[in-house]
């Protein structure tokens, strides 16, 4: 279906759409034209953790610690070197920012963003063992809910994970 547009655009068709369905192969292989990102979000309000890509670099804002995260996915895929804090890549997350709150704002979703920037809900406590088990935007109580479940449910530590 596809080779049909395909042949007919490489000899000089200006339309050679002919069927809905069927695209022209070229501009399918043809890179982007505009630089595309991945945005993504976990919880939302002030255990908003918010999140946004395009394969190089990695932004996360937490709303719960008032953090930014940036990383370089190409120079450190493990994500093992937060760079939002460091001036030399200051440009980037910036960037990279200006870009999610935009995208929030055009999208009308006004609980992560205030203006141009973040909305701030104040700092949640944190524990301070982050590797205790729970993330930062999980509800108060919650471990009391997984300790509940008994037999179900393990504590999570960092040497428990080690041994395995």
């Amino acid at each position: 279906m596809d080779l049909w547009p395909t042949f007919l655009s490489a000899a000089g068709e200006r339309n050679p759409q002919i069927d809905p369905e069927a695209d022209d192969l070229r501009e399918i292989a043809a890179p982007p034209t505009q630089h595309r990102f991945v945005y993504s979000q976990f919880s939302h309000g002030p255990r908003g953790l918010y999140l946004i890509t395009d394969g190089h670099w990695k932004y996360t804002y937490s709303a719960a610690d008032e953090r930014e995260w940036l990383f370089d996915l190409h120079t450190d895929p493990s994500e093992t070197r937060n760079l939002a804090y460091n001036p030399a890549f200051s440009t980037q997350t910036l960037d990279m920012r200006l870009n999610l709150i935009e995208r929030f704002r055009q999208a009308g979703y006004s609980e992560a963003v205030d203006g141009d920037g973040w909305r701030m809900y104040g700092k949640s406590i944190i524990p301070e063992d982050p590797d205790w088990g729970l993330l930062f935007q999980d509800y108060q109580g919650m471990q009391k809910s997984i300790d509940e479940l008994g037999e179900y449910a393990r504590r999570v530590d960092l040497q428990s994970n080690l041994k395995l």
